[in-house]
């Protein structure tokens, strides 16, 4: 992938991200590039899972979409 996001970049967008889905906090995400749209953007996705009442484990899928400056445009999670 030649285009890329800078390390100050990336820990920005995950800082975002902890805040909002705190079940992906401290996963590092894998990026990719996306498979249709734009050639200038980023897609990051963040797995981790989430503890239920009961005791169960929810898996979590965070993909973050952002620009090569850095901006997020867009966020969504599957649970």
């Amino acid at each position: 992938m030649g285009n890329q996001l800078t390390g100050e970049q990336i820990q920005w967008i995950c800082q975002r991200v902890y805040r909002q889905y705190p079940a992906v906090a401290g996963v590092r995400p894998s990026l990719q590039s996306p498979k249709s749209g734009p050639t200038d953007r980023v897609l990051l996705v963040f797995k981790g899972s989430a503890q239920l009442a009961d005791g169960a484990r929810l898996p979590v899928t965070v993909r973050v979409t952002a620009d090569l400056d850095g901006r997020i445009v867009k966020m969504t999670s599957s649970r």
